[in-house]
């Protein structure tokens, strides 16, 4: 009976206003589940832990321009503000924060569970699972969190700055202050660390973690931390052969969606946050962003439809449908590795797995590799090149608050609508999101600046 109550319990809490869900916090008792079963089946919902990955910044990022048609159009005062970085209204219940602190309470039942009620079954093969399972989804959810809700990461400043109340109870009563960025981030990483080494080799299904798809976060999380030895170090660990790069001469681009799922890259099934601009017609791609396609490179063709006025929607989702892929895929790894081995001297090296990739995205035979190119010079290739590759993903917008650290690689992304010009500033209070306006008056901690 328990756990058909906590089905319908996580029933209503998705179906249930972000401030209601704030002010009525769930009653434990109702949800805790009991047996190994009960623990199995939480970590497997996907409507909990893969549906839902941050997507409003998606909006706030440069791959994306609309009309002023087209920005009066959008469903809700948070697309609206967001799309001109406007937080002071409009903005004080964004989603993603109640979402994934939703993620962070179940992740913290299954912990106190196993540790109170299972731990007579330690060191057992669905032990260890669903306790990776936890740790995993946790570190994400705070690796989400953190990219959205604090500044970016400085190792110089981290320990000054602040990151994230830390919740590792559920219990619901317990008061947690911000802690230090610093922390946080070692908070997700001591979370992927421990995962890695109970998660299995494979999984059965692609909502479910993986020991590589661990790995794979954790070399996503070094990278936006500006630590290109550990980022290389944990994407050399992956297993490769498990997965593979599609080959886009095979795919069909008279298709709605070209790219179908289930396929070969995905390593991590995910869904971002269903908000409606992607379905809003007038939302477009920048046309210096679909410049940079060549017309060899068939992701022109298959990431985007061209209407008849000339401008490009995106419909390259790796789900094969109008909603945005929010998971971790091979491509992006193949990315990874190729800018560290830069970063580290490694040119060649780096630029032969830029290569590799490339050769699956461009017609036969049209490709010419790169080659002889400066450290400088690779990496102005391969960070073109992942943003090229990665379109209309949530990592845009963390590329865009790590590389706005180094010279040379600042954006000033600027917007018009009804006639008036916005900015976003490289190192502008725009890059972080307020916190709900019901946390701050529920537990006091400290407001983002506006």
């Amino acid at each position: 009976m328990k756990k058909y109550i906590l089905l319908l319990l996580l029933t209503i809490l998705f179906t249930t206003s972000c401030t209601d869900y704030l002010k009525e916090k769930p009653e434990k008792s109702l949800v805790v589940p009991k047996t190994m079963e009960d623990l199995d089946r939480l970590t497997n919902n996907i409507q909990v832990f893969n549906i839902s990955q941050p997507g409003v910044g998606i909006l706030t990022s440069d791959d994306l321009m609309t009309t002023d048609e087209g920005w009066s159009g959008l469903s809700s005062y948070v697309e609206r503000n967001a799309y001109i970085w406007d937080y002071s209204k409009g903005l004080e219940n964004v989603g993603e924060w109640i979402i994934d602190f939703r993620r962070v309470y179940y992740a913290n039942i299954v912990l106190e569970e196993l540790e109170l009620h299972h731990i007579d079954k330690k060191g057992t093969m669905i032990y260890n699972m669903i306790r990776g399972r936890a740790l995993f989804y946790r570190a994400m959810a705070y690796f989400n969190l953190v990219s959205l809700f604090a500044q970016p990461y400085e190792q110089e400043k981290a320990g000054q700055i602040l990151g994230l109340p830390l919740r590792d109870t559920p219990n619901i009563d317990k008061q947690y202050a911000r802690s230090s960025l610093e922390d946080t981030y070692q908070f997700i990483l001591e979370d992927l660390e421990t995962a890695v080494d109970l998660l299995p080799d494979v999984a059965s299904w692609k909502s479910q973690p993986s020991q590589s798809v661990a790995q794979a976060l954790l070399s996503r999380v070094y990278l936006q931390m500006g630590n290109f030895t550990k980022a290389l170090e944990w994407v050399e660990k992956v297993a490769w052969d498990n997965y593979e790069l599609l080959d886009f001469n095979s795919l069909d681009s008279l298709e709605r969606y070209p790219i179908q799922y289930p396929n070969k890259e995905i390593m991590y099934y995910g869904v971002a946050a269903n908000y409606r601009f992607q379905d809003n017609e007038l939302i477009f791609i920048r046309p210096e962003l679909i410049d940079q396609y060549s017309k060899f490179d068939l992701r022109r063709s298959l990431f985007f439809t061209e209407n008849e006025d000339g401008y490009f929607n995106y419909r390259g989702s790796y789900l094969g449908e109008d909603d945005i892929f929010g998971g971790i895929s091979l491509n992006e790894l193949y990315l990874i590795r190729s800018e560290c081995l830069v970063r580290k001297e490694s040119v060649e090296e780096g630029l032969s797995y830029l290569n590799e990739l490339l050769e699956k995205r461009y017609r036969n035979g049209s490709y010419k590799p790169y080659s002889g190119l400066s450290k400088e010079e690779a990496l102005d290739r391969v960070l073109e090149e992942r943003r090229k590759e990665l379109v209309f993903r949530i990592t845009r917008w963390l590329d865009l608050r790590r590389l706005n650290r180094e010279p040379g690689h600042e954006v000033t992304i600027i917007r018009m609508v009804n006639d008036q010009t916005y900015q976003l500033l490289p190192h502008s209070n725009g890059y972080v999101f307020p916190i709900p306006v019901d946390e701050i008056n529920l537990t006091g901690i400290q407001q983002n600046p506006l």
